[in-house]
């Protein structure tokens, strides 16, 4: 029986998402992350927040570019969902 993940492709540049998808974002647009790394709260019963809540798996590509401020504000996003669990999170 296969089983359907929901997974969320992203990069930390645009280009990187060109390669992997069309349907692959930057971090920032996925997790709505500000270009100073302010995470404004998601309202509960926005979309962006139940597509974040339901993912199973999301890929983070050229994770050796990232910041660190950049990596916190993923955390802080993902904390907020309630959605922090590292098996769930693979980092290239």
């Amino acid at each position: 029986m296969l089983l359907k993940k929901k997974v969320i492709l992203t990069a930390t540049t645009r280009c990187a998402t060109s390669r992997l998808s069309s349907k692959a974002s930057t971090v920032h647009n996925t997790f709505h992350i500000q270009c100073k790394g302010y995470v404004r709260p998601l309202q509960e019963l926005s979309v962006e927040f139940q597509i974040l809540k339901e993912v199973d798996i999301i890929i983070i590509d050229e994770m050796s570019i990232m910041t660190s401020t950049l990596l916190q504000s993923v955390e802080t996003r993902l904390q907020q969902i309630e959605m922090i669990q590292m098996n769930h999170i693979i980092l290239s």
